[in-house]
């Protein structure tokens, strides 16, 4: 049985676009936003957990001190934030972008009785519901169900760089789609001796379906028409070009497709992105640097390519992390790492911000009975802010009950 979320950052072979067209494809306008503004969210996953007390830094808390002494980063090798925090030395375009007002950052980010698994906080986080059975759509999903319901087509839910979905752009109407790259995001054509056999399969499917068919037939048939206009959408990227150089990493990459999809002009309101690498055990001073090199200078020149572009002021960049790390580091010298853990922090970018440190301290000295930070800032609330103050909404329409605010968005 198929559905047409499968088809969706799949190769379809032998499939056309004779199927027959679908009310919602039809529905749909040649130009102009849906939603507040035409305004657009890019999420960037850091996926495995990233440590949030070794990304903004309480460089003047004994209690860090005591808990790393491999890991805890010395006050002069760290960047300005606050008179409490400082950044990562890696971070250095993050810090200066800061200093501009054009950054928000909330600590201790996280929700109530955490689990330390990274596949249930991740459908936790993306589906925005940590208590009891997973709902079949996610947070973002949701949103587009109750505020840009039909005539949005497949691109108004973009997930770039992943073969799946993320669970938090599943949505009753199934209309988001999965673009590992642009090369390989298209039909694939099948070869000269099954070409014969595909066609009649086409014929038969468009004559079932003209005599009104329904079940699992017209969803694969609406699953190829919404395919084959994702392709073609995204196929007219070939002839957008970005205004700044990237550096070389996936990241980067992921990107430099995103800021060509916001300045193309196509309808997309979310788009998703993801690094991976950050569930640190080991090693982890090295490898949380060379992520956090990464992002730092995979973000700045997004922002400075939507600045070009003319779309940074309609565009909201906000990172999630499944988890944070424990305290207290593990292993010896180097080799230090940290555990799973719970609160940690997000970052935002964009020029609608108020710009600083929000969601109060890290309360070190009274932690969790598995050596975790307390959350303060329920995720939720992070999410209502977005979905009421940057994409226009009631956040208790979207995650089924209200959550307060966070003063972070002007």
């Amino acid at each position: 049985m198929l559905n047409r979320r499968q088809f969706f950052g799949a190769s379809i072979a032998g499939t056309g676009a004779a199927l027959g067209t679908p009310a919602w494809l039809a529905r749909l306008g040649a130009s102009g936003q849906s939603g507040q503004d035409g305004r657009a969210l890019v999420v960037v996953q850091l996926r495995g957990g990233n440590d949030g007390l070794n990304t903004l830094v309480p460089f003047e808390d004994a209690a860090y001190r005591r808990a790393r002494p491999a890991l805890g980063l010395a006050p002069r090798e760290l960047l300005p934030a606050d008179e409490l925090n400082r950044f990562h030395p890696s971070l250095e375009r993050v810090a200066r972008r800061f200093a501009e007002g054009e950054v928000a950052l909330v600590q201790n980010v996280g929700y109530p009785g955490p689990n330390l698994s990274h596949f249930r906080s991740v459908d936790v986080w993306e589906s925005a519901c940590p208590e009891g059975p997973l709902p079949a759509t996610g947070w973002i999903g949701n949103y587009h169900d109750r505020y840009l319901p039909g005539g949005t087509g497949p691109i108004a839910m973009l997930a770039i760089g992943r073969d799946a979905m993320p669970r938090s752009m599943l949505a009753k109407g199934d209309v988001a789609c999965a673009v590992p790259d642009l090369e390989s995001y298209r039909f694939q054509a099948p070869g000269r001796a099954r070409a014969a056999e595909a066609r009649a399969r086409r014929r038969a499917l468009a004559k079932l379906n003209r005599g009104g068919a329904g079940g699992a037939l017209e969803e694969v048939t609406e699953a190829v028409a919404a395919a084959q206009l994702s392709i073609e959408q995204l196929q007219r990227l070939e002839s957008v070009s970005n205004h700044v150089a990237y550096p070389r990493s996936k990241l980067a990459g992921d990107l430099a497709l995103a800021a060509r999809v916001l300045g193309s002009g196509m309808r997309a309101r979310f788009l998703y992105v993801t690094q991976d690498g950050y569930d640190t055990h080991v090693d982890q001073a090295r490898d949380q640097a060379e992520l956090l090199r990464v992002l730092d200078a995979a973000i700045d020149a997004f922002l400075s390519d939507l600045a070009a572009m003319g779309q940074l002021e309609r565009t909201l960049v906000m990172t999630v992390s499944e988890f944070g790390r424990r305290v207290e580091e593990s292993g010896i010298g180097k080799d230090a790492g940290t555990d799973h853990g719970a609160a940690s922090v997000s970052l935002l970018f964009g020029t609608a911000l108020r710009g600083g440190v929000h969601g109060g301290q890290p309360d070190l000295e009274n932690l969790d009975e598995n050596g975790n930070l307390v959350h303060r800032a329920d995720f939720r609330q992070l999410y209502a802010t977005v979905i009421e103050d940057w994409m226009g909404g009631a956040s208790s329409d979207v995650l089924g009950r209200p959550f307060e605010k966070l003063e972070v968005i002007a």
